[in-house]
């Protein structure tokens, strides 16, 4: 199965701002048609940016994603 995932994060204290996003397209590979049990891979892009009283600094770059995990039916067509 392919899919995409992304996040964003932002925490301001005392008027220092930190922002995080991430963008990953992903593969999931099930190892059996009957188990929940899976294997995911893929490459993404993350930014992080910080700032204070009008000055700002961003980095950008590459990574890749590995994991495995388990789906938990709720549903008939539905896991989480």
């Amino acid at each position: 199965m392919l899919g995409v995932e992304s996040n964003a994060w932002r925490k301001e204290v005392s008027g220092v701002a930190l922002t995080h996003n991430n963008f990953s397209a992903v593969a999931y590979f099930y190892p059996s048609a009957t188990s929940e049990f899976f294997l995911k891979g893929g490459l993404g892009m993350a930014s992080i940016s910080v700032g204070f009283a009008g000055i700002s600094a961003a980095e950008t770059d590459g990574g890749s994603v590995l994991g495995l995990g388990v789906d938990i039916p709720v549903g008939e067509n539905w896991s989480i």
